[in-house]
């Protein structure tokens, strides 16, 4: 479990992914034309949105950002079907341009996703009966003595019914897998209802790694002073409804809401 720690609820809504000093150059690795719907993408919008799949270590540079997080020392994002027949097809998206998946799909893909709106996001990528794509991270992780690619899948950790299956996993990995051509990906449970469900799992057709061990991470370092308030994902989101702390508070919470890395 890794806990969150904020100086101010404010903070809170800052994406996870961060470059600190600016977004990463992205490398110049050309057009993958493999799949159409990245490259009409760039077409329209004058630079790149994603990619097909990651050839070779200059695209996964390019279309990644250096991480924050004290585990990993690089981190993008994916997007692959969930269900046939799916608006998009395996992509990486190019976290340089796009921080955030929802803003990359209402941005690079309008036709598809006009008026799309914050809670059919949601529906459309952490909920088992209406998703429609598994999204999450694509990261460089340290090791307690070497390095290893992995990635999560996104489901709700304040919803234990939308837990992420073997199955669900497994579809998600063997889609990444095919077009991640640089190396092995395992996958990392990124959440306590996550790390409780993996033992129960057996032998996987996936390699599973799970994260450091981090007591906390602070997602915004800085020197502050307030009221420490200490909330459970269930208590942070009954508080934030009836404004029950402000910008002299301190909030902690047991681990990241899934709006903190949409």
């Amino acid at each position: 479990m890794r806990a969150l720690l904020s100086l101010t609820p404010a903070l809170l809504t800052m994406p996870l992914l961060s470059a600190c000093d600016g977004p990463d150059k992205p490398a110049d690795t050309g057009t993958l034309t493999d799949e159409p719907d990245c490259a009409e993408a760039e077409a329209r919008l004058g630079y790149r949105a994603c990619v097909p799949r990651v050839a070779d270590e200059a695209t996964f540079q390019g279309v990644t950002v250096a991480s924050s997080s004290v585990d990993q020392l690089r981190v993008g994002k994916y997007m692959v079907p969930a269900v046939d027949g799916a608006r998009l097809p395996p992509v990486f998206v190019d976290v340089n341009r796009f921080q955030l998946h929802y803003d990359f799909l209402i941005n690079a893909f309008p036709d598809d996703f006009a008026g799309l709106s914050i809670d059919q996001y949601e529906d459309l990528v952490l909920r088992p009966d209406t998703r429609e794509f598994y999204a999450g991270t694509v990261s460089l992780y340290i090791d307690a003595d070497s390095f290893f690619y992995g990635f999560t899948v996104w489901d709700d950790p304040a919803d234990p019914a939308t837990t992420v299956t073997e199955a669900q996993v497994g579809a998600a990995w063997t889609q990444l897998q095919e077009r991640f051509n640089i190396g092995d990906l395992a996958f990392v449970p990124n959440s306590t209802d996550q790390q409780a469900a993996v033992p129960g799992w057996g032998d996987t057709d996936f390699p599973v790694r799970n994260p450091a061990e981090v007591d906390y991470e602070g997602y915004t370092v800085a020197e502050g002073y307030g009221y420490l308030r200490l909330y459970t994902l269930d208590e942070f989101a009954d508080a934030g409804d009836v404004a029950a702390y402000g910008y002299q508070d301190i909030v902690v919470i047991e681990e990241a809401p899934e709006d903190l890395v949409r």
